[in-house]
């Protein structure tokens, strides 16, 4: 369970990390 929960923690974390780089790269 606690692997499962981290597993899509980081799974989201990466997901918001991915989108903020988008944006900053299309700023550019």
């Amino acid at each position: 369970m606690l692997y499962r929960g981290r597993g899509s923690f980081f799974i989201q974390f990466l997901g918001k990390l991915k989108k903020l780089t988008m944006q900053l790269l299309n700023q550019h």
